[in-house]
């Protein structure tokens, strides 16, 4: 437990991509398992659960769709490193990204009292969204010490796959919130839109509501008003 209290304490520090690949597996289950929990809070056990199981596919996901072409960008370019140090490395953002997000889940549930669905969905894109900007940045600082500015190139390519990927990923096995006045179901369809159309579709209700007269809090949230 001590060792791996040590190898959490590094991947703050920016220096986690030495630490075992088990600590690093267990650091992102349960920081994104809790965080998950933490997103569904307001609706019932199910919900709860269903996003503490799920949350922590999202940068295993990510990973697994990713991992391949980041190595096959390094092989063209000439810019290699051993596998499993590729894998530690993304491990560590990934633990990294899952320690901050969880840092910030008071602040969710401070704005989930009250707030919108739409708003909660766009505060937790914000959330998420840095978390792995400043996560990926911190590695970015790493590969420059050891890397040319080909390898860098190859890092900033893949990061936005990376980034663009791991946002599908997340719309892909929702619900991790819950929206109100819809019954629980482990995954929703899909429908026609996609993540991008669903985050465009949220910012027009946010400044949609921000023009209108402010309805009840428990209304907005689809709760019915106290009597």
């Amino acid at each position: 437990m001590q060792s791996l209290f040590q190898s959490a304490a590094e991947i703050i520090q920016g220096e986690g991509a030495d630490a075992p690949i088990g600590h690093l597996l267990l650091l992102i289950f349960g920081a994104f398992a809790v965080t998950g929990a933490g997103l569904a809070w307001r609706k019932d056990r199910r919900q709860i659960v269903s996003s503490a199981l799920k949350l922590p596919l999202l940068p295993l996901i990510t990973t697994v769709v990713c991992l391949p072409g980041l190595l096959m960008m390094g092989a063209v370019i000439g810019f290699e490193l051993p596998p499993r140090e590729v894998l530690s490395s993304i491990l560590a953002i990934q633990a990294f990204h899952g320690v901050f997000v969880l840092s910030f889940v008071p602040v969710i549930l401070f704005f989930g009292v009250g707030s919108s669905y739409d708003f909660m969905k766009l505060l937790n894109f914000i959330v998420f969204f840095a978390g792995g900007l400043i996560s990926l940045g911190r590695y970015a600082v790493y590969l420059h010490e050891i890397a040319a500015a080909s390898g860098l190139f190859l890092f900033a390519c893949w990061a936005f796959l990376y980034c663009f990927v791991g946002c599908q990923t997340a719309w892909m096995i929702r619900p991790l919130i819950g929206s109100p006045g819809e019954h629980f179901v482990w995954r929703r369809r899909h429908g026609d839109m996609n993540f991008y159309g669903a985050l465009a579709h949220s910012l027009r209700q946010v400044a949609k509501e921000g023009r209108e007269p402010s309805e009840p809090a428990d209304k907005a949230n689809g709760l019915p008003a106290p009597q």
